[in-house]
């Protein structure tokens, strides 16, 4: 999966001005703020919270081995609390996804009454510095410890995450949602679908 965010390393302004917006959005008078209070996510003035039958998850990222991989993590959290969700990866394909009319009339076709997607928006590096014991003892003139200075650099990815609802326009929750995954990227994956699944049963649209 690095080989693909870190291509899109240019795209990490791209998510600053996301999180700027997101955070206007949320303070303007179209929009109300969420049951508790704070500004990180967009609630459409008019939602009201329901039970839906059929969630779709969508993510859109390329290619579709890691867009299943985000996928499959958003899946696994949500049924794991009996939320009736599905994949999209069997059946929307890259050229069906661009073409928006189609993709709703297709979703709508097979039962599902909502749309969970999940967008790649860019990524930020940074560096971090940890001192390690190394497990050595050096004697000459004592008994001591030795170390060594670890230097790390590290990727933080950020998403945009939005629900619809089928029978409805525009989006009805928005959010952001950041990711390292660096170290193993499932695990990464699921600490975000963990958060995702939290904050959209926190705003009352699940």
């Amino acid at each position: 999966m690095t080989g693909f965010f870190s291509k899109n390393g240019r795209l990490f302004i791209i998510s600053l001005v996301f999180f700027i917006a997101l955070s206007g959005m949320s303070a303007c008078s179209s929009s109300k703020e969420t049951q508790t209070k704070t500004s990180d996510s967009y609630i459409a003035p008019d939602y009201v919270k329901r039970d839906y039958k059929n969630i779709l998850i969508l993510a859109r990222v390329d290619p579709d081995m890691f867009r299943r991989r985000i996928e499959r993590s958003v899946i696994k959290e949500f049924k794991s609390r009996r939320y009736n969700v599905s994949g999209s990866t069997d059946f929307v394909t890259p050229e069906l996804m661009k073409d928006t009319i189609t993709l709703k009339n297709k979703v709508v076709e097979m039962g599902f009454d909502a749309l969970l997607v999940v967008t790649f928006m860019g990524e930020m590096s940074g560096i971090s510095q940890n001192i390690v014991f190394n497990g050595n003892i050096y004697s000459f003139f004592g008994a001591f410890p030795v170390y060594n200075l670890e230097t790390r650099g590290n990727k933080t990815r950020y998403f945009q995450t939005d629900f619809y609802r089928l029978d409805g326009r525009g989006t009805q929750w928005r959010s952001g949602f950041a990711a390292n995954l660096d170290g193993d990227p499932d695990f990464g994956l699921d600490k975000m679908s963990v958060q995702i699944r939290k904050r959209i049963e926190r705003d009352k649209i699940l």
